[in-house]
């Protein structure tokens, strides 16, 4: 009897000192919803809901951006679209790899005189595809590649 209690006592010490929260915890995300995806950014990373020109959802801050557009699945069914032909538009010459549940690939591209990174998924609900992005500028690639894919793999879907 004294072992049990002697055991029950260090596991109660041990979470008493790790939280019982696991490895999913949110509670250092701030969570975001667009339509039927839900995604969550690290709170230190501060990001606010922003506008950005030609595209439909945006989140991000000075060095780091998620933005996102969609298309009713309706729609794409409407007009002869599955999200295996949006993919090979968009990844043409990419092989994408999977983080958490999305096809994912990652490219960098020069617009303007700036280099960037992005890190893009595409993301099937019941009722829509998105395609969605995460930016940051090239130099902060190494900063900021491992958040994206953590970011990725976190993304829900329905409401």
């Amino acid at each position: 009897m004294k072992k049990i209690i002697m055991l029950m006592l260090a596991v109660m010490l041990a979470f008493s000192f790790t939280g019982c929260k696991g490895k999913d915890d949110l509670s250092k995300y701030d969570k975001f919803t667009y339509e039927d995806l839900t995604f969550y950014l690290p709170k230190d990373l501060n990001a606010k809901k922003t506008d950005v020109d030609g595209y439909e959802y945006a989140v991000g801050n000075d060095d780091f951006l998620v933005f996102i557009n969609h298309l009713a699945l309706a729609d794409a069914k409407a007009n002869n679209i599955d999200i295996d032909q949006l993919k090979a538009t968009v990844f043409e010459g990419e092989t994408p790899f999977k983080v958490g549940n999305w096809d994912t690939i990652k490219y960098d591209k020069t617009v303007g005189s700036t280099d960037y990174h992005y890190t893009y998924s595409w993301v099937q609900t019941d009722t829509n595809i998105f395609d969605f992005n995460c930016i940051c500028f090239k130099n902060e690639e190494s900063k900021y590649d491992k958040i994206m894919e953590d970011i990725i793999t976190k993304i829900q879907v329905g409401k």
